[in-house]
């Protein structure tokens, strides 16, 4: 998992709700990550992204930052078991921890949850105009169909994609199968620093090459 001091908490859906200093600042976060939560009241804010289900159903998994004064919530998911599969909603990260590998993590939490209750998929939607979140998807070798439904495409009709990953059924698997995940996707970056450092070197030799043409071009002699 990340490097970042951060504690996990599996929180049933009616004790978030009842404790009002952990739902605002849940919902704070919803808001911050979703624009279109924003303006809502704290309970709506809580019962705006988990659809159909019921609070009573949710297991809200809470990343938080214990290096921070006051611990900080840094991350989330709501997972509902849900016919032969996890399903998660509300999947966020504060925008100033992003990039460290805290998503991967909270989904391998989600993943030991769904190991837990005797699920192997773990289950997830999202409008078609939410491309950042497709391509993460995919680059995890999620499942991708689209249903039709739930989400406002450009053209004025309702459209979603679902993603559906399977996991193994044991805890110590469900852990090397994540790694695996982070260790494809450090190769991934380690090949695009190295491709733009190969691009930046190129630039850098033609730039000289084409001074030097111009010099040569200026000599009189």
């Amino acid at each position: 998992m990340t490097a970042l001091n951060i504690s996990f908490h599996f929180i049933p859906g009616p004790s978030l709700a009842s404790d009002s200093c952990q739902a605002q600042e849940a919902a704070e976060l919803l808001q911050l990550c979703f624009p279109n939560f924003e303006g809502l009241a704290v309970e709506n804010t809580l019962l705006e992204g988990i659809g159909f289900h019921d609070l009573a159903s949710t297991t809200w998994i809470i990343a938080r930052d214990d290096a921070s004064e006051d611990s900080r919530i840094v991350g989330m998911i709501v997972a509902v078991v849900y016919h032969n599969g996890l399903y998660l909603q509300n999947f966020c990260v504060a925008p100033k921890n992003r990039g460290r590998g805290l998503g991967l993590d909270l989904l391998e939490v989600a993943g030991q949850l769904a190991v837990k209750v005797g699920r192997n998929l773990l289950i997830g939607n999202a409008s078609t105009e939410d491309r950042h979140i497709i391509d993460y998807y995919s680059s995890l070798g999620a499942q991708i169909t689209r249903t039709g439904q739930g989400g406002q495409s450009s053209d004025n009709k309702l459209s979603s994609v679902r993603f559906v990953r399977e996991i193994p059924c044991a805890p110590v698997a469900v852990v090397d199968f994540f790694e695996n995940l982070r260790e494809k996707r450090r190769r991934v970056r380690r090949g695009r620093r190295v491709g733009r450092l190969a691009f930046g070197m190129i630039a850098m030799v033609a730039i000289s090459a084409a001074a030097a043409l111009i010099g040569r071009k200026r000599d009189p002699i």
